[in-house]
């Protein structure tokens, strides 16, 4: 939503639904801004203005906090906190653990059934 310092009126911006916006920077054209925010996962977004199409900065499970941009919006600055994750291990019957091998949730094709 934006919203005009001159008379208070209020503009949605885009249709997207979020579960969340947190710290955001606009861009120096004023055309988009880069923002923390979630519709699933928390990740970096930049949202155009005033189309409202979002574009996802970053794809990972990390969480971050603050957004900040230089002058010329050449460098952007956040904090990433690593999500612990938990590993999840294969041994087959009787193979013995120096046969076992770690699953790499992040790999589509690692599953166990």
């Amino acid at each position: 939503m934006i919203v005009s310092v001159e008379n208070g009126d209020e503009q949605e911006v885009g249709s997207r639904t979020w579960q969340f916006v947190g710290p955001l920077s606009w861009l120096p054209d004023g055309k988009s801004l880069i923002m923390i925010a979630a519709a699933g996962e928390p990740a970096l977004w930049e949202l155009s203005y005033p189309s409202g199409e979002t574009r996802r900065i970053t794809n990972d499970l990390n969480e971050y906090f603050g957004v900040s941009l230089n002058g010329d919006a050449s460098s952007l600055v956040t904090v990433q906190r690593e999500v612990p994750t938990s590993h999840m291990w294969v041994v087959t019957p009787g193979a013995g653990i120096d046969r076992s091998r770690a699953v790499d949730s992040r790999r589509s094709g690692d599953f166990v059934r």
